[in-house]
């Protein structure tokens, strides 16, 4: 394993995380998140599973301010903050294994 992998030196190990992105295409951050997903296991990170946030046509869900209008989209972010929230609380975050 690379040492730099190792969780006695992986800054980022056991540490939750959540994904979620926005993009002008329709499929709103689908294939970076895949991949983004693979690093986080790759860095022994729990992640939030559900729900996954891809935001789609962001142009038309956010005004000139950069502020969200997409009612639902808004929810389905505090869905996905809840829930990682709710992994902190649970995980073992901070608490890397001895060794």
């Amino acid at each position: 394993m690379n040492s730099l992998l190792r969780s006695n030196t992986n800054s980022f190990a056991c540490k939750p995380a959540a994904v979620m992105g926005a993009s002008t295409g329709s499929l709103g951050t689908t294939r970076a998140q895949y991949h983004l997903r693979q690093i986080l296991v790759t860095l022994d990170m729990p992640t939030v599973n559900q729900p996954e946030v891809m935001i789609g046509d962001a142009a038309q869900r956010f005004d000139l301010d950069g502020k969200l209008t997409d009612e639902p989209i808004r929810q389905h972010i505090q869905t996905l903050l809840d829930a990682l929230v709710q992994l902190a609380r649970t995980s073992k975050a901070g608490k890397r294994p001895s060794g």
